[in-house]
């Protein structure tokens, strides 16, 4: 029995990570659950093409329905003996990116002997709103606690910076920004540094970004599927945005910055700009 090869190898070449989903996820419905419901469990060759086959659309899909079955086969995997470290760890990380904290911590907590990042806390923030779009804010206080907020999307222009408290470029962007002082005076009040669902929270890092950059502090998004104008998620990623729609996008920081190319965009998109 044959699963994805060739279907999943053109599926990646997508350059739009929307339309990559998209296309994962016709894949999984009209491909894979097929597939699946001929698949033989007892045979191991293809329990193994099971499960790789759910960690590559679970590494570009944002579904908690595909991670809730990639759970139920690993599961299986795992009494037939075959899940090694890589495998325990490929499935953690898809429910923490798949925000799925319950089953998450159920699953660390079953797994005591491979290492895996511990999650942290979650506390409500002030008139926190589940039925609203959620961002994760670090407490300042205690890098081990995550504060939910609601992000709500201006009315006038903002700018919503996709970043990573691990990428390099970011941090070179971050220290050019940081040194002109009316730029980084004017996105302090303007721009939100928000880093993608990812497998980890890299905490540690998070925290070095935000005290190193007190006025470009960066919190995580729940799920890229909030932000679906938004369609290159490579970091550094600067969207221009008026009533939550794109109007102008800046991508990469070389390494002789992109300083004079932000700030035509800013006085472009910001009337006040020049008046700081």
């Amino acid at each position: 029995m044959l699963f994805g090869g060739a279907e999943i190898g053109a599926i990646k070449q997508i350059t739009n990570k929307h339309e990559k989903s998209k296309a994962f996820i016709h894949y999984y419905n009209n491909v894979f659950l097929k597939q699946l419901k001929q698949a033989d469990t007892s045979d191991n060759k293809q329990l193994k093409l099971i499960l790789q086959n759910f960690f590559e659309i679970t590494f570009y899909v944002e579904n908690k329905e595909i991670v809730k079955q990639y759970l139920h086969y690993f599961k299986i995997y795992e009494k037939n003996g075959l899940a090694k470290t890589i495998d325990v760890k490929n499935m953690y990380h898809a429910l923490i990116k798949n925000r799925m904290f319950k089953q998450a911590k159920l699953f660390f907590d079953t797994h005591e002997g491979v290492e895996l990042e511990k999650l942290p806390n979650f506390v409500n923030g002030y008139g926190f709103n589940e039925q609203e779009i959620t961002i994760f804010a670090l407490d300042a206080e205690n890098k081990n606690t995550l504060i939910k907020q609601n992000f709500n999307f201006s009315k006038n222009t903002e700018l919503i910076i996709i970043s990573h408290p691990r990428c390099h470029f970011c941090y070179r962007a971050a220290k050019h920004i940081k040194k002109d002082r009316v730029l980084s005076q004017f996105l302090s009040k303007h721009a939100h540094w928000f880093s993608p669902p990812d497998s980890a929270f890299y905490l540690d890092d998070i925290s070095q970004w935000n005290n190193k950059f007190p006025n470009f502090t960066m919190k995580y998004i729940e799920t890229s599927l909030d932000f679906p104008m938004l369609d290159y998620w490579g970091t550094p990623s600067f969207y221009f945005l008026t009533d939550g729609k794109v109007v102008d996008k800046l991508v990469g920081w070389p390494k002789e910055g992109r300083l004079k190319e932000l700030k035509l965009l800013m006085r472009k998109n910001f009337i006040d700009y020049d008046s700081i």
